[in-house]
């Protein structure tokens, strides 16, 4: 990603001079900015369009390193990067130049300028009165390139071998505590010195590791392949992050950070060390004992006769991971039910705790890492299954039908004044949206459900009310408004 910068570099410094020249003549003038002259109209478009260029230049560049890391590593996944690319475009290159199109004077093209960056760079001094109150630093070279050292980290574990297992950890290592530094500490801000050698200083460590895993041969021995279950278990923890992302979409405020914790303790504890295992692996015998010692959910038994492998742990080790997150999200999701909606039925709150709770002491205090016994088994998904029955019930919307009410449903008043709607609604319980809408638009003020009307005229407003769990539609109200001159 280095050949990403000398043309952004090149550029930038250009786009800078014309917008210094500008701002500096609008501040001497010791005027409030006024519109561009002809001249400054053709340096204003020919700056947007330098910028347009160079970002849009910047990210094929990025398509284009990616097309070479698939031709490097056969059956890499960069859908990551293509949506990291794809992002740049949306958050950044299409408002930049949106912005600067609507620029009407010198001012307004600095501070757009300063608050669309790909890269970093974008500050906001409070002494500029014509600065916006936010910037946008994306980072794309420092997001790129740890994402694609991700990505090959994961195709050498599976492509390589054998492995220096000291080389993935410090690999891992080093990209964990740059994507920390990154998008927890610096995230859409300008880099502070600190950080800059933080992130950069360890993405050139991580480098410097996959060069040395980089040189280690290929696989080359058919008589011991990567075992299908790897495959496997990786892609049903994605599919648990994809159930993880879509609850907290679904459910407002549900916080699912425990749900992460299990997914990365899977990761973790389970498929680190049956990759490396599988790595260390010398023939099928040991492989086939490795495959037998780590499972993510259940059915390892490990033998104490085999314990004479001393690469390997004595006993077997379930991760459980489909009864970890099934019991930890029913709780989650009672949670969040008991919290935002009413009436409740109390006995089936009651019901679902008692049967949580025999599913955890079964998990956890019966069985922890060891397979499940018969009975275990039984009493814990027994438990679980009967929990979301209860859970869905729970759940259920009110059959009666929901009405909302805006008072007052028809209002006159004059140019330059306010008036403030309330709302009754009936039949409508947990937790809900409401959604103000205008017709016609304009010169409207709007401070929550309050709206002063700056234009004579007549008004409809629209109330809606969602279902703050599904975004479904409940009910919908209307007001009319007439405005009379002052």
């Amino acid at each position: 990603m280095n050949n990403f910068t000398p043309l952004l570099m090149a550029i930038s410094i250009i786009v800078i001079i014309i917008v210094f020249v500008l701002s500096i003549s609008t501040v001497l003038s010791g005027s409030t900015p006024t519109a561009l002259n002809s001249t400054q109209q053709k340096a204003a478009a020919a700056a947007a369009l330098q910028k347009e260029q160079a970002y849009n230049l910047e990210i094929q560049q990025g398509y284009n390193n990616m097309l070479n890391l698939q031709y490097r590593y056969p059956g890499i996944n960069v859908t990551p990067l293509q949506k990291l690319l794809a992002n740049g475009t949306r958050i950044i290159a299409v408002p930049l130049t949106i912005d600067l199109q609507n620029s009407t004077n010198a001012s307004q093209l600095t501070a757009t300028i300063q608050s669309f960056c790909l890269y970093n760079g974008c500050e906001r001094n409070s002494s500029y009165y014509f600065l916006p109150p936010y910037v946008l630093n994306y980072h794309m070279q420092a997001r790129y390139t740890v994402q694609s050292d991700w990505l090959i980290l994961t195709w050498i574990t599976n492509h390589k071998w054998p492995l220096n297992v000291s080389w993935v950890n410090n690999t891992k290592t080093n990209l964990t505590i740059a994507s920390n530094e990154l998008f927890t500490d610096v995230n859409w801000s300008n880099y502070k010195p600190a950080s800059n050698v933080t992130i950069w200083s360890h993405i050139d460590n991580a480098s410097k590791f996959l060069t040395l895993l980089n040189s280690e041969p290929n696989r080359t021995r058919a008589n011991l392949t990567m075992p299908a279950v790897v495959t496997e278990d990786q892609n049903e923890i994605q599919q648990y992050r994809n159930e993880t992302s879509y609850l907290q979409k679904r459910y407002y405020g549900m916080n699912v950070t425990s749900l992460g914790e299990i997914l990365s303790g899977a990761e973790t504890y389970l498929m680190d060390p049956l990759i490396a295992g599988l790595h260390n692996s010398t023939n099928q015998t040991e492989q086939d004992l490795v495959t037998n010692t780590y499972c993510l959910n259940n059915g390892c038994v490990r033998s104490t006769t085999a314990a004479n492998f001393t690469l390997f742990p004595v006993n077997a080790i379930n991760y459980h991971l489909n009864s970890r997150y099934t019991l930890q999200q029913d709780w989650l999701l009672l949670s969040q039910i008991t919290n935002y909606k009413w009436p409740i039925n109390e006995t089936l709150v009651n019901d679902t705790k008692a049967n949580l709770t025999i599913a955890n002491y079964q998990l956890y205090n019966v069985t922890g890492v060891a397979a499940y016994t018969p009975i275990a088994n039984t009493l814990a998904w027994d438990a679980l299954n009967n929990a979301n029955k209860d859970i869905v019930l729970l759940g259920s919307p009110s059959n009666a039908s929901k009405v909302i009410t805006i008072s007052p449903s028809r209002v006159t008043i004059h140019q330059g004044q306010n008036i403030t709607f309330s709302n009754t609604t009936y039949n409508i319980d947990g937790y809900r949206i409401f959604n103000y809408s205008i017709s016609p638009s304009g010169n409207i003020i709007e401070v929550d459900n309050a709206f002063e009307f700056n234009s004579v005229g007549n008004y409809t407003l629209n109330l809606t009310v969602y279902n703050g769990f599904t975004g479904i539609t409940w009910a919908k109200a209307t007001a009319m408004v007439h405005v009379l001159p002052p």
